[in-house]
């Protein structure tokens, strides 16, 4: 069982509860932290892809790979026995939730929801803060997110996530270009409550097999 401050967990989903709104993948959570299950997306037959289709798929890649990134932002909301802890780190606890035995199986399922080529360039940071034991002097509580400890994986409890406050408008969804493999797409952002234009957000997504991933995204703000 988690042992926790009510008030401090309260804020902080309601923080990432803010983050469920907003139009970036890689800024998209589930608030509960307990449904980060990447599903294959739908499977769009040979020819081109028309304009709804293509919101189908991008919405379905920006929920997934949302689902992912809220795990590797907000270790806290795993499941996680605050009993079994780090050597010198008790804000580490030993992760329960069983897709996460280890390191492998984390990124294992980073990767159901992100291109290699995008998490060398938008994840490597995030990454760099998931080591291995080796002692407890390499562990910065500040920078380090995952520490796996004796075949096990262990998550930092302080780290909570954050969040902003703009969506995209899916109305707004224009296809770049398509081929067989490859999809960019063109969406507005706008602020959430009012619906005032923020900027715009370009997604390139590469289909494997039957499921479409993030390859790349792009943010121009208005600002």
């Amino acid at each position: 069982m988690k042992r926790v401050s009510i008030i401090v967990k309260f804020t902080a989903l309601a923080m990432v509860t803010i983050l469920f709104l907003n139009g970036c993948s890689r800024q998209t959570i589930d608030s509960s932290g307990n449904d980060a299950s990447a599903p294959a997306t739908s499977t769009i037959s040979g020819g081109v892809i028309s304009r709804e289709q293509a919101v189908e798929i991008a919405k379905d890649v920006y929920e997934r790979s949302g689902s992912v990134f809220f795990v590797l932002i907000a270790p806290t909301f795993l499941d996680s026995d605050s009993t079994q802890t780090v050597p010198g780190h008790s804000e580490f606890w030993l992760v329960t939730d069983e897709r996460f035995p280890t390191i492998a199986a984390l990124k294992a399922f980073v990767e159901t929801a992100y291109t290699p080529s995008y998490i060398e360039k938008h994840l490597s940071g995030y990454y760099d803060g998931i080591i291995k034991y080796e002692n407890a002097s390499i562990i910065s509580p500040a920078d380090t997110s995952f520490v796996e400890y004796d075949g096990r994986l262990y998550a930092n409890d302080l780290i909570m996530g954050y969040g902003n406050n703009i969506v995209n408008d899916w109305d707004t969804l224009k296809i770049i270009s398509q081929d067989n493999d490859t999809l960019t797409v063109e969406v507005d952002v706008v602020y959430w409550r009012d619906k005032e234009p923020r900027g715009v957000r370009t997604y390139v997504m590469k289909k494997s097999g039957n499921t479409w991933r993030l390859d790349d995204e792009i943010y121009q703000s208005l600002e």
